[in-house]
């Protein structure tokens, strides 16, 4: 499983997200796939909130996510 933040567009009379590259290949998803989505509407400006600044340092612990 893989959360995501997706954003939601207008497609004809629809609306419609599209999974990006880095999930699809996570996933190995091909076109005619079908998956289930768990939808939540998220609260506050989730999209360009880091416009123009610069994003902050994060600092993992190796052990905690086993990376060799």
């Amino acid at each position: 499983m893989v959360e995501v933040l997706l954003q939601v567009k207008k497609w004809g009379s629809s609306i419609a997200s599209i999974i990006p590259k880095k999930t699809v290949d996570q996933l190995g998803l091909k076109p005619g796939d079908r998956v289930i989505a768990d939808i939540k509407k998220q609260r506050g400006a989730a999209f360009g909130i880091w416009k123009g600044q610069k994003l902050p340092k994060f600092k993992r612990d190796r052990a905690e996510h086993q990376w060799t």
